[in-house]
């Protein structure tokens, strides 16, 4: 009776320990699993104004990204730094030269609305000089800002298309997409030098 007694003793101990390292698996499971979880940050971003773009911006250029340097978990927002080459300038001065790029989100904290930049991407940006922080400039209107360098004649603006550029638009019966890289969205597609031009018109 007594070896009765102690068998289902240790029966029970048996299934209490089971029981127990069951839970704590689920419990590292479910740890993991919101881990790898990306957590996308919706947020109100404000229009790009081409007019105030131009007069605020302290450097407006034709960059290239190299690449992404540090991503930086800042409260409220976080950012990355990409590290561009400076092919042109429109307004500023500096040509031919590297800089670093402020860009709002990162892996582990996207922003839903901002389409990350990748190495050998082309871009015409409208950017501001950032007095204390981890890059040297950030950029005005985030994806609506963003206008991208297709070739040599197109250029694509990301994000809601600027009425007042209607006239610059180009047709997409004549629009190369072999080198674009961003397809998703709404965009617009614009005649590269006009552009130019007409923000060069905006500074005088």
């Amino acid at each position: 009776m007594i070896n009765k007694v102690k068998l289902l003793c240790l029966l029970i101990c048996v299934l209490f320990l089971i029981a127990c390292d069951a839970k704590e698996t689920n419990k590292e499971e479910k740890q993991n699993n919101n881990h790898d979880e990306l957590v996308h940050i919706d947020a109100t971003i404000l229009a790009f104004n081409l007019t105030e773009g131009a007069q605020d911006a302290d450097l407006i250029a034709e960059i290239e990204i190299i690449g992404k340097i540090e991503e930086v978990d800042e409260n409220p927002i976080p950012y990355s730094v990409f590290q561009a080459k400076v092919n042109h300038t429109i307004k500023g001065n500096e040509d031919n030269e590297k800089i670093t790029i402020k860009q709002e989100g990162t892996k582990e904290w996207p922003f839903s609305y901002l389409k990350p930049f990748h190495p050998g991407e082309k871009y015409i940006l409208f950017m501001k000089k950032i007095v204390a922080g981890e890059a040297d400039y950030w950029f005005f209107g985030a994806d609506t800002g963003m206008f991208y360098i297709n070739s040599d004649e197109h250029i694509v603006k990301l994000g809601e298309p600027l009425d007042e550029l209607k006239d610059i638009e180009r047709s997409s019966e004549t629009f190369d997409e072999t080198h674009l890289t961003i397809k998703e969205g709404e965009m617009q597609i614009l005649d590269k030098e006009k552009f130019i031009q007409r923000v060069k018109e905006k500074l005088n």
